[in-house]
């Protein structure tokens, strides 16, 4: 089974822009991934990876005296934990603040943007998988996007 996980940004009504991204990957690789990224996680001291937090290190990377080359080097093993375990990524955008000057009529043809972003990455991932000879099932799973979860299940 390939399994995908999908992280949001932003929301249409506070956010000039919104976003899903996620990466897929097959039952294996995310076994060796959650193994791999639990032990950087233990080894540097921190309990998750949170871009807004680790760009400024700020929150629990604040107290670590991380230089911003320390912060580089260590994002830089994340990376090649991702590279090496899954199958894509892929990332998904809507200029909300555009899209909230359109008329309403245009904002109806276009829907919901959150909807929007998580119907196109779908697409996105059905080709790629197709394209690597994947038919089988999919399953989604929704970090802090319970609004949304139930509607795209």
């Amino acid at each position: 089974m390939a399994h995908a996980f999908f992280d949001d940004s932003g929301k249409f009504g506070d956010s000039n822009f919104v976003c899903l991204a996620g990466y897929i990957a097959d039952d294996a690789g995310w076994d060796a991934f959650c193994q791999e990224w639990g032990l950087l996680l233990s080894t540097h001291g921190i309990p998750y990876l949170h871009m807004r937090e680790l760009i400024s290190l700020r929150g629990v990377y604040e107290n670590l005296g991380w230089t911003q080359q320390d912060r580089d080097s260590v994002l830089a093993e994340f990376v090649d934990v991702i590279r090496k375990h899954v199958i894509a990524g892929f990332g998904i955008g809507v200029d909300a603040k555009h899209l909230r000057s359109m008329s309403k009529e245009a904002r109806t043809l276009i829907g919901d943007p959150q909807m929007l972003c998580f119907q196109r990455i779908l697409r996105k991932i059905v080709t790629k998988l197709q394209a690597v000879g994947y038919d089988g099932a999919i399953s989604p799973t929704f970090d802090d996007w319970e609004e949304y979860s139930v509607r795209c299940y």
